[in-house]
């Protein structure tokens, strides 16, 4: 059976609506589209870092909880796990956020998960630019590059402080050419390329690493799948605080879909317009339904 190895951040969100704090969140785009997926009983690991910590505990048990594989989840000792608070307003948009972490001095030391042909390894967030753990990270990446698995890359710029990106745009680069298929929001673009999406990017910032790229434009509502001379595209339906959910789940569909419709890595180079209509109508149906899910969660001062 196909594998998902999904590599990225474990980190906690925790909302405060007027300054009390309301709602707390599994955070890291990687680490929810893991999660979406274990919980429809997809085959998945996780590859990251989580202080032995009480935070850690907890996403841990959220990941163990939803079917997602922790033995190469590094439990470090000489830090804290990644917390976020997220100051929002009356109707629940945000205004600013605080981030604290203190990680290990030794980077991901982890056991590699095996990776086979054909299965799927999905990475990205700024954690994957992170010079600490860049390095290291990158060589797993090289290895499933030449266990010929299916790589997906999500850049997954936004709701990040201000970014050098002289000094990460070669990482970023970089991924781009181990990827198969990239996976980008609209701001993403603009961050990395000064541009925000359609054709034009494609052809002129993606193409040249990656034949395919599916990228979200949030104010057109719509979700579009590049590849060389071909376009298919989805309605989507999300409100602006809702776009960090949203992509997570749009991410886990796109690997779904790959899994779904038993596309291997041969298979990539170049889809056919049937198949990549098929990937991003399932794209757009998983990230609405991942706004579904967190509509229904419980607020941390609900009795």
């Amino acid at each position: 059976m196909r594998k998902i190895i999904a590599i990225g951040e474990c980190r906690l969100d925790i909302f405060f609506r007027n300054n009390a704090p309301w709602l707390s969140l599994p955070g890291a785009t990687i680490l929810n589209a893991a999660a979406s997926l274990g919980k429809r009983r997809r085959e998945i690991s996780f590859v990251g870092e989580a202080a032995a910590d009480h935070v850690g505990d907890m996403l841990v048990e959220f990941l163990t909880l939803n079917n997602v594989g922790t033995h190469s989840v590094d439990r470090f000792t000489d830090g804290v796990t990644p917390v976020t608070l997220i100051f929002t307003d009356d109707h629940d948009c945000e205004r600013h956020r605080v981030s604290y972490e203190r990680y290990s001095a030794q980077s991901l030391g982890v056991v590699w998960p095996r990776i086979d042909h054909d299965d799927i390894v999905v990475f990205g967030g700024i954690y994957a630019l992170d010079q600490r753990v860049h390095s290291r990270l990158f060589d797993i990446i090289k290895y499933a590059r030449e266990r010929k698995a299916v790589i997906v890359y999500a850049p997954d710029m936004g709701h990040n402080p201000v970014i050098n990106m002289t000094h990460v745009k070669p990482s970023i680069l970089e991924n781009l050419e181990m990827a198969d298929i990239v996976v980008t929001a609209g701001s993403d673009l603009k961050t990395i390329f000064g541009e925000e999406g359609g054709s034009n990017s494609y052809n002129r910032d993606i193409s040249f690493y990656c034949f395919n790229h599916i990228n979200a434009d949030f104010d057109e509502s719509t979700l579009s799948f590049y590849n060389r001379k071909k376009t298919e595209s989805a309605e989507i339906k999300c409100s602006s605080e809702m776009r960090g959910v949203w992509l997570a789940g749009a991410i886990a569909g796109v690997v779904d879909a790959l899994l779904k419709h038993d596309v291997l890595k041969e298979a990539t180079g170049d889809f056919d317009q049937e198949m990549m209509k098929n990937i991003v109508e399932q794209a757009a149906l998983w990230g609405g339904m991942a706004i579904e899910t967190t509509d229904r969660l419980v607020p941390l001062n609900d009795k």
